[in-house]
């Protein structure tokens, strides 16, 4: 699904750094310094522009992989600077809950336009750019899956 995923690992005692590594993923070490800061710092440690923000906690479903590769199948970036999903909450058991507490976050966009807030308490996408999120979504299973 990516050329390059980056973890930013604020010391963790699981097996986060070992997983990650064996996964392929690059690991950042770095202190806790908040939702915003430690997306930021992500972006900075990325080689690519376009940016999939994801928390350690989510999942993409194969629907919405499918619909972020066909943003790039002609080989151009895509149009919108700035992407919107919809998130949906998956409990330990059962089905996602599609219907309810689905949220919109603006989760896949271009750094050089949008970057995430340099701010220590907001983790959401900054839009100062005045650039609306497009919504990609085809069907209900093209959603983010939050797996508290």
């Amino acid at each position: 699904m990516a050329d390059e995923v980056v973890v930013i690992d604020s010391g963790s005692t699981d097996k986060t750094i070992p997983l990650s590594e064996a996964a392929g993923a690059r690991v950042v070490p770095s202190p806790w310094l908040g939702g915003g800061k430690q997306k930021r710092l992500g972006e900075d440690a990325s080689k690519h522009n376009w940016m999939l923000d994801l928390d350690g906690d989510e999942i993409i479903t194969p629907e919405l992989a499918e619909e972020i590769r066909a943003l790039f199948a002609d080989g151009k970036e895509p149009p919108c600077p700035v992407y919107t999903f919809e998130l949906v909450t998956k409990p330990p058991v059962g089905e996602p809950w599609w219907d309810a507490s689905v949220v919109k976050r603006n989760r896949f966009y271009d750094r050089r336009v949008i970057r995430a807030r340099d701010h220590a308490g907001w983790d959401q996408l900054g839009n100062s750019a005045g650039n609306e999120g497009r919504q990609v979504q085809a069907q209900d299973s093209a959603r983010l899956v939050h797996r508290p």
